[in-house]
């Protein structure tokens, strides 16, 4: 038995049709992120918000100085982890407080460290301070609060959002 001529031509376009969505999807790969990077997909990639990336000495602009921070281990992981916080001016002076304290959260879960707040201690050189340890116990996105407390003044704050991969 034999097709006739148009049904053979449209078995075979079905065909054609059938390997043509099977065949591997290189445009998807190329253009995904962690295909573009070299990296691994991360625990934090559907966070919505802007993650800061990581680096000894990072900085941010506060309302009245520039926090510093350097974090042991570095970058932050999973377990105990311990900050030295650095505080200058606008032309990079010490900047001397009374207190400050980091406040560690997790946006996606609603919950903190226990603690909530971890108070720094002075390490004896102007405007630094050293603070933790503090557990970060699970991985995820983390918001770092810093509340830097100056006599006469309000209490300033500070955010540093990083992914904690573990």
């Amino acid at each position: 038995m034999t097709l006739p001529r148009y049904a053979a031509l449209g078995i075979a376009a079905l065909a054609i049709l059938l390997l043509a969505a099977c065949g591997d999807d290189e445009k998807a790969a190329v253009t995904s992120p962690a295909a573009t990077n070299n990296a691994a997909p991360s625990i934090c990639d559907a966070f919505e918000a802007e993650i800061d990336s990581y680096a000894d000495g990072m900085s941010k602009a506060g309302d009245a100085m520039v926090v510093t921070v350097t974090a042991d281990p570095g970058p932050p992981d999973l377990g105990l982890n311990t900050w030295v916080v650095q505080l200058e001016d606008g032309s990079g002076n010490p900047v001397e407080t009374d207190a400050i304290r980091i406040a560690p959260f997790m946006p996606g879960h609603g919950h903190g460290t226990n603690p909530l707040t971890y108070d720094g201690e002075a390490t004896g050189e102007a405007g630094t301070w050293m603070v933790g340890p503090f557990d970060l116990f699970m991985p995820g996105v983390w918001e770092f609060t810093i509340t830097v407390e100056r006599a006469g003044a309000e209490p300033t704050s500070t955010l540093f959002r990083l992914c904690i991969e573990g």
